[in-house]
């Protein structure tokens, strides 16, 4: 059992280490992780929103964010006009407050442009209105850009 032991340590280190070159690799590949305050249409009127650009494929990060979302609020997320949306669901990691979430992913010329809208009974997420929630959907879309580039 002791021969064991050493090679096994060996191979833990080894892939403990290389995890961390992941993280690394994939920040160098793509430092820019800014998360922009803007206004997308929605339903012919202009809400402030979160927008942020992927380095990856349309069909990759839709599926993967999309995943995220509904791992998040325990929903299914409904795709209609363009936009994947939520009613009435809660993100305990955002608010306890029932809100309705709406994202839009478009292509973009390096990859992929996610906006995303959050509407708290009528008052649309906005560092100005919410800033609480704006900050945590910003920290929920950094964890998402993190997980996404490493794996």
């Amino acid at each position: 059992m002791k021969h064991y032991f050493l090679p096994l340590l060996i191979l833990l280190s080894s892939c403990a280490a290389s995890q961390n070159t992941k993280v690394i690799d994939a920040l160098v590949d793509e430092p820019n992780m800014t998360i922009e305050t803007t206004s997308v249409k929605l339903n012919k009127t202009l809400q402030p929103a979160l927008t942020v650009y992927v380095n990856g494929d349309k069909g990759s990060v839709e599926k993967a964010w999309v995943a995220k979302l509904e791992k998040e609020c325990n929903c299914d997320l409904d795709r209609s006009k363009g936009f994947y949306q939520a009613s009435g669901v809660v993100f305990p990691v955002v608010s306890l407050e029932t809100l309705s979430v709406y994202t839009q992913i478009e292509e973009d010329e390096k990859g992929a442009k996610l906006n995303l809208l959050a509407d708290f009974g009528g008052k649309f997420m906005s560092q100005a209105d919410t800033p609480t929630e704006a900050t945590k959907f910003k920290a929920l879309i950094n964890n998402f850009l993190k997980q996404f580039y490493v794996d």
